[in-house]
């Protein structure tokens, strides 16, 4: 068990990137967490090595290129999905979340200090309006895109890993159609080779009644040219039948049918518990990821993502001294540095959390105080 916890520790790192002065800070609970979902990963890794295996065996018919190519298209099939899995995170700058809002009208009194009245209407509309918010919020275009891939790769791996699980099925279902097309193609050789026998046999029958009918001795002589130099062509005709028979029935031999074998796979219920299991397995895998980031119990994410925003904000205050030291080089008034970096940063940015830039600026129209005249005249 220590040994399953350590390969899992190792992969968890390799996986996900682990900050491992982080790591050591957080509760064993949190790990096996972590650990968890390296199994499911991992799962999914051979799962969609031996779909892979398959995959090539009915392509290309060859127990050492499908292995070579199984793993490479596997490691680059499970890193697409690692990476759906990791890019499951919080950004690094603080995001508030949707605070209830208190909406209210202001309205001067007579001395020129402001009283609230609260909207009760629009406070019953804004709780509705956060939580359409929210749940609008969780269909994001990550998601959208994450299950699109997921669904691909989820009937691209579930299919080969059926018809391996169900490998006799397969086996039977090609050896049946390469019979299938032995017997059509002796058919149609049969049938081509007869019809031009035939060709040859009408000129024969014509000469056998002409020489019936006269007992002429050129019709004779006629005939028996004729009847060796057919049996001539006949042998060598039969002769070219049964190489391209022979030839097409080694060829076909060593050809499996991927499509057809896919027809049939996915039309059995065993396809259909396949592809629910590696569904359910690749769901758990973002689910585990979505708790780590998300649920307040588990702490390394807080921690690295605090750990990155300092980082991030470390260089640019430290880019940000660099320039002042520059621009120290070219003005000798302290002032006028200031004076422009923050018209620059004024000028050129609207956002007012550099260098995450995710807060926009607010731009808020000055409120016009009403004299007691325009009060009165509007209000009472």
């Amino acid at each position: 068990m220590i040994v399953i916890n350590k390969i899992l520790t190792y992969l968890t790192h390799s996986f996900f990137g682990i900050e491992e002065l982080i790591w050591v800070k957080i509760d064993s609970a949190e790990k096996q967490k972590f650990n968890a979902m390296s199994f499911s990963v991992l799962l999914v890794f051979f799962i969609t090595l031996f779909g892979m295996y398959e995959f090539f065996i009915l392509l290309v018919n060859s127990d050492v290129l499908a292995v070579i190519f199984s793993v490479i298209l596997t490691i680059i099939l499970i890193n697409i999905i690692r990476f759906s899995v990791f890019t499951i995170q919080n950004p690094i700058y603080y995001v508030p979340e949707i605070d209830k809002l208190e909406i209210e009208n202001t309205l001067p009194t007579i001395d020129n200090t402001s009283i609230k009245k609260p909207n009760e209407k629009k406070e019953i509309i804004t709780p509705f309006k956060n939580k359409l918010v929210r749940f609008i919020s969780f269909f994001s275009i990550e998601l959208v895109v994450r299950t699109i891939i997921n669904g691909v790769l989820l009937v691209f791996i579930a299919l080969p890993f059926a018809c391996f699980l169900k490998n006799d099925l397969i086996s039977k279902i090609n050896e049946n159609n390469r019979e299938l097309l032995i017997d059509n193609f002796k058919n149609s050789e049969e049938i081509k080779f007869k019809s031009n026998c035939n060709i040859l046999n009408n000129k024969i029958n014509v000469l056998n009644r002409k020489t019936q009918q006269s007992k002429s001795s050129v019709y004779i002589s006629e005939l028996k040219k004729e009847q060796i130099k057919n049996a001539k062509i006949i042998a060598e005709w039969k002769t070219e039948k049964d190489i391209r028979f022979k030839n097409f029935k080694k060829n076909i031999s060593e050809t499996n049918f991927i499509i057809l074998s896919y027809k049939v796979i996915a039309n059995t219920f065993f396809f259909k518990i396949s592809l629910l299991f590696l569904g359910f397995i690749l769901f758990l895998s973002h689910y585990q990821k979505q708790q780590l980031v998300n649920q307040n119990t588990y702490s390394y994410y807080k921690l690295v993502n605090k750990y990155y925003y300092e980082i991030a904000l470390e260089n640019y205050k430290s880019v940000e001294e660099l320039i002042k030291v520059e621009l120290s080089k070219k003005y000798s008034n302290k002032t006028n540095i200031e004076l422009l970096l923050y018209n620059y940063e004024s000028l050129n940015s609207k956002y007012v959390n550099p260098p995450f830039n995710s807060k926009e600026i607010e731009y808020k129209a000055p409120i016009k105080q009403l004299t007691s005249a325009e009060f009165i005249n509007n209000y009472v």
